[in-house]
């Protein structure tokens, strides 16, 4: 039937294809949307020139806030690597 070849072989197939390029999608949108809307640049800069004030030093404040990125970033990567393997075809 329509309804078992939808389910049974070509969703699993377009899923399958999908998780690559949607991953790259909902990583592109992280860093954007976190700098330019979510988090806010005039926030994200006043939090700097408050931790600034109090510690004096700029790059490893920076530096904290970059690795804040590459950490949403990894966990992202790691759950599309994880539905990658999951729906894999053995070949």
């Amino acid at each position: 039937t329509f309804g078992g070849t939808m389910t049974q072989v070509v969703l699993p197939q377009a899923f399958r294809a999908t998780v690559p390029p949607m991953a790259s999608v909902f990583i592109a949108l992280l860093k954007n949307t976190s700098v330019a809307y979510a988090f806010g640049i005039l926030e994200a800069t006043a939090r700097m020139k408050y931790f600034t004030n109090i510690s004096g030093t700029d790059l490893p404040i920076f530096l904290i806030f970059a690795a804040g990125y590459v950490v949403l970033v990894e966990i992202i990567s790691f759950g599309a690597n994880r539905l990658e393997r999951r729906w894999s075809v053995a070949r």
